[in-house]
Formats: C-alpha cells, sequence, structure tokens
C-alpha cells in the first residue's frame, strides 16, 4: 500500500502541484511525495475532477479529458495524453483541500 505507484506509471514521477486551485497553471511547486497506492484508495493523492473546481485547472481538465466526471474518453485512451502536458495536482498527498 507505501509503494508509489511510479513503479507502474512512471509518468507520475515528476508531480507538481498548484499554488492555488484557482491560480494559473504555470504557478506551480514541485511535490513533496511520490504519490502511493494507499493515496489512491483514499482519494488522497492530489488528484481532483475537473467539476470540484473552477478556473484554469477545471478547463485544462474538460479538455484533456472530454468534460465531466463522466467522460467520454475510455480509461484505456487516457494514457495516450502526453505526460510533457498532464494536469498537475491541487494539492499534496494527504493534505486536507
Amino acid at each position: 500500500m507505501n509503494d508509489p505507484i511510479t513503479r507502474w506509471a512512471p509518468e507520475f514521477s515528476q508531480m507538481r502541484v498548484l499554488r492555488s486551485s484557482t491560480g494559473t497553471l504555470d504557478q506551480t511547486d514541485p511535490a513533496e511525495r511520490l504519490i502511493t497506492f494507499e493515496d489512491l484508495l483514499t482519494h488522497r493523492s492530489g488528484l481532483t475532477y475537473a467539476d470540484w473546481h473552477s478556473g484554469p485547472i477545471a478547463q485544462a481538465y474538460k479538455k484533456a479529458l472530454g468534460g465531466t466526471i463522466d467522460s467520454d474518453v475510455l480509461p484505456d485512451d487516457w494514457i495516450v495524453i502526453d505526460p510533457a502536458s498532464r494536469q498537475d495536482r491541487s494539492f499534496h498527498p494527504c493534505m486536507n483541500t
């Protein structure tokens, strides 16, 4: 449970965190640590949903994943999203928002 997900998904190794959930996407800091499986299973990874936020992060998620939480983009197609254009996290793992 404490293994980083980067062992199986290395594209998550250089994650960055938004300074503000409503700020611009270029205002980020390096993540304090890697995301673990426990973080994913307990919804503490720092990843978010477009519908939970306003501002640039919401628009970027909608553009990348095709809309709301019920996206038309199939999970198998998510991995073809260019890691260089991936969206950053809203908060550090295990931090309350």
